[in-house]
């Protein structure tokens, strides 16, 4: 019985985040349409926070030809769900690996698109992957983080700050 206790917990938090992904995955959509660059080149992106895949497998076809995303989970059975979403031409652009996103071991300067897409979990400590993030992304480039979690817009923006230097929120 605790086994299948269990189980029903499981399949009970998976409905949730798929409802969450269905009623926010529009709003990403919509969002990702007006706010993504026009790139003139082929684009190297991250998803730091795949979780199920659709943030990726939704901007594959608004990136230019020859563009890649490298996307990442921390979590094995997300891969793997992940996985099993990608049609056969999104298998030469798509690649994922098993990453937490807090010690990426990319280059500086690698991607030209990052995103995360905090919808379901919030991240222990989202300040380090910010830092990440700035660390990986191209003089340039384009990080969008899209979150649905009580108190993570002010987290997100004191981050920002502080990633700029800026001590003084009120000032310009």
């Amino acid at each position: 019985t605790k086994h299948r206790q269990k189980e029903d917990d499981h399949r009970a938090k998976l409905a949730y985040h798929q409802d969450l992904y269905e009623r926010f995955g529009k709003y990403f959509l919509q969002l990702s349409k007006k706010q993504l660059p026009q790139f003139d080149h082929s684009v190297e992106a991250l998803d730091l926070i795949a979780g199920c895949g659709f943030s990726s497998i939704h901007l594959l076809p608004m990136l230019p030809e020859n563009s890649r995303i490298v996307a990442i989970s921390d979590y094995r059975e997300k891969l793997l769900a992940f996985h099993d979403n990608l049609l056969p031409d999104h298998q030469e652009k798509l690649f994922l690996r098993k990453q937490d996103p807090y010690n990426l071991p990319f280059a500086d300067e690698t991607f030209d698109l990052i995103w995360a897409l905090l919808i379901t979990e919030k991240p222990k400590d989202i300040d380090k992957i910010i830092r990440q993030a700035a660390r990986t992304l191209k003089v340039g480039g384009t990080l969008f983080v899209i979150s649905t979690l009580k108190n993570s817009f002010m987290d997100l923006i004191g981050i920002f700050y502080k990633q700029l230097n800026i001590s003084d929120f009120t000032h310009n």
